[in-house]
């Protein structure tokens, strides 16, 4: 079985929550983590209809490559027909990360700099599966940034892939196998611009597979780091059947 939450806080900084996420049980479950954009409250309308759009295509369908790719079209049209009739929504867009399955396997979906990780329980390793779409991830690839330069570069919040923003969008996907006690991590960028990936591996080694209690150490830490941007985190602890937890 999985063990699934989900938790999101406005931050220290910021005015308004543009983020949401979901943590649906059932077969398939589903995780998901929007981080929207385009000022006002415009921001916030994007990542709810990518939301509300995967959660509805994904109610019958199952989980399958096809069915992600599927899910993060329809939020894309959804999203970019949203901006372009409505005057004050024109330009928004949103982050997209996403994670179904069912048993021990999930597919993991990306759009953006939203990210999906692997926590192995068994290595006490934590694996980032996603690939951020944004301008420093390129720098970092083309050898023109060093990890550290990049903690600093001015347009690190520059993404050069989201959903509403073009009339056709290509998602990432990603197969994931899940053993007794791993975990899926979904987070925005208000989390991994805050916590480093070592305390983020703490956080779920000391959690107790307790997925809400691994929510809200991750969001105390980003928010005593700075919280200079929404922070928002969903996760998932895989429980094998006849598992032990505790």
């Amino acid at each position: 079985m999985l063990k699934l939450a989900e938790k999101s806080h406005t931050g220290l900084v910021r005015r308004l929550n543009e983020d949401a996420t979901a943590a649906r049980e059932g077969n398939p479950w589903l995780l998901l983590v929007a981080d929207g954009m385009g000022g006002h409250s415009a921001g916030e309308v994007a990542s709810s209809i990518a939301r509300a759009t995967v959660e509805e295509a994904l109610q019958g369908s199952g989980c399958s490559i096809a069915a992600l790719h599927d899910a993060v079209e329809k939020a894309n049209a959804a999203v970019y027909e949203r901006s372009r009739t409505a005057p004050g929504c024109r330009g928004m867009g949103t982050t997209l990360v996403l994670a179904c399955g069912t048993e021990g396997e999930a597919l993991v979906a990306n759009v953006g700099d939203s990210r999906a990780y692997h926590y192995s329980q068994k290595d006490g390793v934590l694996r980032q599966i996603t690939r951020d779409h944004s301008l420093v991830q390129e720098l970092l690839s083309a050898g023109r940034l060093t990890p550290q330069q990049a903690l600093s570069y001015p347009f690190r919040n520059v993404i050069t892939r989201a959903v509403g923003t073009s009339p056709s969008i290509t998602p990432d996907i990603f197969e994931v196998e899940l053993a007794d006690g791993d975990a899926i991590l979904l987070c925005s960028d208000g989390l991994t611009n805050e916590v480093p990936d070592d305390a983020i591996l703490e956080a779920l080694k000391n959690s107790g597979n307790d997925p809400a209690a691994a929510c809200e150490a991750l969001i105390d830490r980003a928010l005593k780091s700075g919280g200079r941007d929404n922070i928002s985190v969903a996760i998932g602890f895989f429980l094998a059947e006849g598992g032990c937890d505790g």
